[in-house]
Parts: C-alpha cells; structure tokens; sequence
C-alpha cells in the first residue's frame, strides 16, 4: 500500500515492520519461497511519512486505514453495532479465544440466540492457524493450532455449516464459558449435550427450517439451501 489518498501520506509499514510481517507470514517455508519474498521488486525505497507511535505498526496502520474508510465501510458483520449490548457482551469473549478451546469447535457453526425480544443468529468461524501458505497440499504440515482464534458474525455465513447451536440468552453467558474452558473431545461433547442439535436429534429438521427462514429473512440476496454434507455428530 504506497498511497493513501488526498493528503500524500504513504500508508504502508516501514521497513522494520514489513520485514517483520514478512517473516511471520512464511515461518519454516522453503528456502526458494523465502529468497524469492526477498526479490528486490518486493521492496522501494519509499520511506512512509507517518510517525508510528508503537513497534505494532501493522495494527496502527490498520487502525488508521479504519478511521479514514470509515464513512464507506459496511457494518453488515458489526457485532457488537448489530446485536443487543447484553448479547453482544457475552459473546465478546469469543473473539479473544486462542488455541486448543478455538481448536475443538468445527469450522463454522451456527448459533440461534433466543429470547423474549425475538431470536439472534451467529456465525461462529474458526480460523485456523498456519506457519505459511506456500503450497496448495500438504496443510498438516504448517498446521499451528496453539494459534488458531474464532470470529464471531451476526447472523448467516457460509453455506455448509458443521453444527447448529440453540441457547437462550440468559445462558449465553454459560454457554460462552463452556467454550472458553474447553480441552478436550469430552468437553465438545458435553457442549453439544447441553446447546448443541447434533443430525441423530428428533428436532434436527425442525431446526435446519427455522435456521434457513431466519436466513431467507436475514439476507434474502444471499440465501439459498444450506450443504449438510459437512454436518458433525461428534
């Protein structure tokens, strides 16, 4: 990123910080891959004229990236501007996970929010950590789960969902613990015993229904039938 706009301050990472970011993107990739990133057509002599003001200055940039787009970007995926403060509290903590509790949740998974107001929708998206991606096969092994984190969406995302949730929002709180704390298979399984509608459940249909309506609903652009093909019964 070299220009930022009308007033001509380059926005992009000094060089400290570019050689930094660069590093932790290619962690443990091949010598090639690695003397290739160092190709001088990767690099300029620009120096950018913005005065970072920590050693973090991928977020400072990010930040001020933010703040400069801010009239134009969309808050469709806004939780905290979208859902009701209490909820969107309670699920905050979420998005600080990292590690094995983010590790043992699916990929994506849906979560129907219930209360006396109206029913919520979530996404819940694990991202999953990697030393690099440098190569279409092989992604065990640049695996790093002790880094994977979640993201939390408001309403509907993806069209292959792992697994459905049902909580009511007076145990969202419970609900958001029992994830946090999570470190093994059993755990995952007590979560589904208390919140979850595995596929082998008599209200697994009548779910799915209510699910693909709140969608339709949702966002009648994007909505089609979800995939079950991914579904988990674990």
């Amino acid at each position: 990123m070299d220009d930022g706009g009308a007033d001509g301050e380059p926005r992009r990472l000094e060089q400290a910080g570019r050689e930094r970011e660069r590093a932790y993107w290619y962690r443990e990739a091949d010598k090639e891959v690695n003397e290739y990133m160092l190709l001088p057509s990767f690099e300029s002599e620009l120096v950018p004229a913005i005065d970072y003001k920590t050693n973090d200055q991928k977020n400072e940039l990010f930040g001020m990236l933010k703040d400069r787009l801010a009239p134009v970007l969309p808050s469709v995926r806004d939780f905290a501007a979208i859902f009701d403060p209490a909820i969107a509290e309670d699920l905050a903590p979420l998005e600080q996970l990292v590690g094995q509790a983010v590790t043992l949740m699916p990929q994506n998974v849906f979560v129907e929010i219930a209360s006396q107001s109206g029913n919520s929708y979530a996404t819940l998206v694990r991202n999953n950590a990697h030393l690099n991606i440098t190569a279409l096969f092989g992604e065990k092994k640049f695996r790093i789960p002790e880094e994977d984190t979640m993201s939390v969406y408001p309403g509907f995302l993806g069209a292959y969902p792992n697994a459905f949730f049902t909580v009511n929002d007076y145990d969202l709180e419970r609900f958001v613990g029992m994830i946090s704390s999570m470190q093994t298979e059993g755990d995952y399984a007590r979560l589904l015993d208390n919140f979850g509608v595995r596929r082998t459940s008599p209200k697994f249909w009548q779910q799915g229904d209510t699910f693909h309506l709140a969608y339709k609903k949702d966002a009648p652009i994007e909505y089609g039938l979800l995939d079950y093909n991914r579904l988990e019964n674990r």
